[in-house]
């Protein structure tokens, strides 16, 4: 007797095509002044704190408010990011004076010279300069490029070799304050440098770390001041907040042991940003009120004076 099989058809529903959703002014929208958005654009400020702005245009402009209160669970559902750092982005928006808070409400700070962002709110206008640079590249003589049928010869990686070495020392370090002529400090290669704010930054957080636990090995102060200018151009803080969390961090418990340097309070900023919110967190058992404990307040005219 032959074997047979049956075969079974199951139903299979019907699945509408799915269309294709398209941005459409009708479906509403949010007036921004070209003004406010042109300095967001240039102010460095970072990815979650971008995110978090433009939810604040949304739950205020979209609305035709100028306030409103926003939660931080709103937040984490318009931005999908974590509550915990949707609440440090807005914190440091607050910070920067580029949100303002009343009470529980947050809004836009629409006096952009108050903003204490990477470039204050302003930039200048690059348009001209950069049609000048790529006419210069467009016109410039190219380098023939090597393909697959070209052969890369020993006597081509030699002579390759030999042009290259051709540039001293002092020429590469004229290359280099060329590009960067705001360098005030900076290693024989230029891999490390900063500005001479950065510096500051840097010898005024070694002062302070000094004064908490003596440091018996003196750091390169290049190292420290290259570290700061990474989180300021990098990263989008200033050299306020930096000090700011350096202050904070030499004062708990915990971190003040653990956050010596520049290089591990950018290497922990998320971390401290959540940990600083915590109003529980014990200080350090020998800190003091007083304020000459860590010298003049990080905020006040003596401690700040020819440095911002």
């Amino acid at each position: 007797m032959a074997n047979t099989a049956e075969v079974i058809n199951f139903p299979v529903p019907d699945v509408a095509p799915k269309e294709p959703r398209v941005a459409d002014l009708d479906d509403g929208y949010t007036r921004l002044a070209n003004e406010l958005l042109d300095a967001v654009m240039c102010s460095g400020l970072p990815e979650t704190e971008l995110c978090i702005l433009m939810a604040v245009w949304r739950k205020t402009y979209g609305y035709n408010k100028k306030m409103d209160w926003i939660s931080n669970e709103q937040l984490e559902e318009m931005i999908q990011k974590h509550h915990t750092h949707c609440s440090t982005a807005k914190n440091s928006l607050i910070r920067k004076k580029v949100l303002i808070q009343e009470v529980r409400r947050v809004g836009m700070n629409i006096h952009i010279s108050e903003w204490q962002t990477k470039n204050n709110g302003f930039c200048k206008t690059l348009a001209k300069p950069a049609k000048k640079t790529l006419a210069e590249v467009a016109n410039a003589p190219k380098q023939k490029l090597l393909t697959t049928k070209d052969k890369l010869t020993k006597d081509n990686i030699k002579r390759s070799t030999s042009e290259n070495s051709d540039e001293s020392s002092d020429d590469r370090l004229k290359r280099f304050l060329s590009a960067h002529p705001e360098a005030a400090i900076y290693t024989p290669s230029g891999a490390k440098w900063a500005t001479a704010e950065d510096q500051q930054c840097a010898e005024w957080i070694f002062a302070l770390a000094d004064k908490v636990k003596p440091i018996t090995k003196k750091p390169r102060i290049v190292a420290w001041a290259n570290d700061v200018r990474l989180m300021r151009e990098l990263d989008g803080h200033t050299h306020r907040e930096i000090c700011e969390m350096f202050l904070w961090a030499s004062k708990d418990a915990f971190w003040y042991i653990n956050i010596r340097s520049p290089a591990k309070l950018r290497a922990k900023w998320d971390t401290l940003a959540l940990h600083r919110e915590d109003t529980t967190r014990k200080p350090r058992a020998d800190f003091s009120a007083r304020k000459s404990e860590t010298g003049p307040h990080w905020n006040s005219a003596e401690a700040w004076e020819k440095f911002i």
